[in-house]
């Protein structure tokens, strides 16, 4: 196998993935509104954390710039 296909089946992959997680969360939705809101807690609670993360990752940058 080459480079292309492996990445289409890659892509093809992560779309599937998507779109499962999709139709899982439209199910749950429709089945248990309250779920809902804790899934967008988890969410909101994530981008937080993934902000923070990248604010570490940049001020280490800027440390590292510093002293080259």
């Amino acid at each position: 196998m080459n480079r292309k296909t492996i990445k289409k089946i890659i892509l093809v992959l992560i779309a599937l993935g998507f779109g499962g997680f999709g139709v899982t969360l439209g199910v749950v939705a429709t089945t248990n509104p309250e779920l809902i809101t804790l899934v967008e807690k988890i969410a909101e609670y994530g981008l937080k954390g993934l902000s923070e993360y990248f604010n570490f990752l940049l001020e280490l940058f800027k440390e590292a710039v510093k002293y080259l």
